[in-house]
C-alpha cells in the first residue's frame, strides 16, 4: 500500500497518469516477494549467476529498516537505499487501544507508554528505525547503505485518496478475462508508415499487450469483417481461456501469437461492426466468470458497413437490455484512422461503462491500449 500511495501521489497530475498507474499495479502484482529476506536472497542469486551488468543492479521497494537489517548481516552483496528525489511516504507504526475490558485496556495503555520512552526509542534505533521527526541512528552511513539525512516526506495522503487507491488495487489486481476482436476489412490494408499497414500496426500492438498479461489471464481472439464464415461477420481464431492452458502441443499464449502471425485482410471486405460487437458481448456475458474482469476489446478502422445487419439503435437497445450490473461485461473500442465514427463507437461502449479511443498513428495506438485497460479503475461509475 505504501508503494501504491507513493505511485498515486507522484502520478496524480502527470499526463496519462491513470494509464501509468495501471502499469505500476500490474508490475507490483507480478513482483511481490513473500518477504524482504526472500527478495534480497533472490538478488544474491541474480548476482552469483552473472545475470547482472556491471552498471545495472536490481531494484526493489522495501522499508529502510529492512535494508539496515539485511546489511547488518554483512552479506557479500550489500544493498543500498535510494530515496525518490520527489519525496516518499513515511511508514509509521501507530498504536491504539481497542479493548473494552478494563484490565486489558490498562495493560495496553501501559504498553503504549513504554513504547514512547527513551529506552524503547534507543532500542528501536539500534534495530535501524528512525526516531520521530526523521533522526537517523548513529549507524546510518555509506557503510550500512543508508543516508542519515531524512528523505523528503510527501504530504499526508487524505483518507479518501487511500480508500480510492485500495479500490483501484482491488479492481486492477483482479485477473483479466478478455476477448480481443480485430477488424480485417479491406481498409485495414492501408499503409500507416513506410512498409507498415494498419492491420500490421494493430497486430504488433496486440502482441505487445499480450506480453504484459500474466499467465493467469484469460484471453481469446476473434477477427471480423463481413461474411467471414457464411453469413457470419466474425471468426474465432482462439477460444477464451487461461493463457497458460495447454491446447494440444502448445499453450493458449503460443496459439494466440501464432494466430496473430496468420491474420490477413479480407480483400474487399466491409465492416460488420454491429453484428460482431453484439456477438462478442453476448459471448462474454454467457461465459462470465466473477473472479475476473470480463471485457471485450474491439479494434477497428471504420464504421458499420453491413446494410443487412442490425442498425445502431437496435444494437444499443440489445446491449442496454442485456447488460447486467451483477455480471458486468465492459466493451472498449479502439478506433484507428480518420474513417472512424468515434461518436458511434463511444455510444456502444458507454452502454457497458466502457469507452472509445481513436488513434491516427502507430505510436498513438500503442498508448491507448494501456489506457483502455486502465479503464477498470473507475468501473462501473465511469
Amino acid at each position: 500500500m505504501g508503494s501504491l500511495i507513493l505511485a498515486g501521489a507522484l502520478l496524480a497530475d502527470a499526463p496519462g497518469g491513470e494509464a501509468s498507474f495501471t502499469g505500476v499495479v500490474r508490475t507490483i502484482r507480478e513482483g511481490v516477494a513473500p518477504s524482504v529476506q526472500a527478495e534480497f536472497a533472490e538478488f544474491a542469486e541474480f548476482g552469483a549467476a552473472g545475470q547482472g551488468k556491471p552498471d545495472r543492479y536490481p531494484v526493489a521497494l522495501a522499508p529502510e529498516q529492512a535494508v539496515y537489517a539485511y546489511n547488518a548481516r554483512r552479506p557479500a552483496e550489500p544493498a543500498v537505499a535510494v530515496h525518490p528525489a520527489e519525496g516518499t511516504v513515511y511508514l509509521d507504526h501507530p498504536v491504539t487501544v481497542l479493548a473494552e475490558d478494563r484490565a486489558k485496556a490498562r495493560a495496553a495503555r501501559l504498553l503504549g507508554t513504554a513504547l514512547v520512552d527513551k529506552a524503547t526509542r534507543d532500542d528501536l534505533q539500534r534495530l535501524g528505525f528512525r526516531a520521530p521527526g526523521g533522526a537517523a541512528p548513529a549507524s546510518f552511513s555509506p557503510r550500512t547503505g543508508l543516508d542519515p539525512r531524512p528523505p523528503r516526506a510527501l504530504p499526508d495522503t487524505p483518507a479518501a485518496d487511500v480508500r480510492r487507491t485500495m479500490q483501484s488495487w482491488a479492481q486492477l489486481s483482479l485477473s483479466i478475462r478478455m476477448l480481443s476482436v480485430i477488424d480485417v476489412s479491406g481498409s485495414m490494408d492501408e499503409p500507416v508508415a513506410p512498409g507498415v499497414t494498419r492491420l500490421q500496426s494493430t497486430v504488433r500492438t496486440a502482441q505487445g499487450g499480450l506480453s504484459l498479461l500474466p499467465d493467469d489471464s484469460e484471453l481469446g481472439q476473434w477477427v471480423f469483417s463481413t461474411k467471414l464464415e457464411g453469413d457470419r461477420d466474425w471468426r474465432e481464431l482462439v477460444s477464451v481461456g487461461p493463457l497458460n492452458e495447454r491446447l494440444g502441443s502448445a499453450t493458449r499464449r503460443q496459439l494466440v501469437l501464432s494466430a496473430f502471425a496468420r491474420i490477413q485482410v479480407k480483400e474487399h471486405g466491409d465492416t460488420g461492426l454491429y453484428d460482431t460487437v453484439m456477438a462478442a458481448f453476448d459471448y462474454m456475458k454467457r461465459t462470465y466468470k466473477p473472479e475476473y474482469v470480463n471485457s471485450v476489446l474491439l479494434w477497428t478502422d471504420g464504421r458499420n458497413e453491413d446494410p443487412r445487419g442490425p442498425s445502431l439503435e437496435e444494437t444499443l437497445d440489445h446491449m442496454r437490455r442485456e447488460y447486467d450490473p451483477e455480471r458486468p461485461v465492459q466493451v472498449n473500442m479502439l478506433g484507428y484512422g480518420s474513417g472512424v465514427d468515434v461518436d458511434e463507437l463511444r455510444r456502444i461502449a458507454e452502454v457497458t461503462h466502457g469507452d472509445a479511443y481513436v488513434a491516427e498513428t502507430p505510436g498513438q495506438i500503442q498508448g491507448i491500449f494501456l489506457k483502455a485497460v486502465s479503464r477498470r479503475v473507475c468501473e462501473p461509475d465511469c
